[in-house]
């Protein structure tokens, strides 16, 4: 029996060992900062990681409205 995919979101909970973690414009520390996200907040995954060149996975996503970009680190 064949099993059709889906394109349904995945969601992740923001999971922190810091009190906050800071959703960013791009794939990377250098970006600027688009939203400030707490361990209670969950985001949307919309595509596929990035691996920086100091070997650091980020993953795109939305939070509510806005989309950004969130070191894959911090979610469960």
């Amino acid at each position: 029996k064949l099993v059709q995919a889906t394109n349904e979101p995945k969601t992740a909970q923001v999971c922190l060992t810091v009190d906050t973690v800071r959703l960013r414009m791009g794939a990377g520390t250098s970006y600027g900062e688009v939203a400030t996200l707490t361990g209670l907040d969950v985001v949307t995954i919309t595509g596929t990681p990035v691996i920086t060149e100091d070997m650091a996975v980020w993953m795109p996503v939305t939070f509510g409205a806005v989309s950004g970009w969130i070191n894959a680190r911090y979610l469960c």
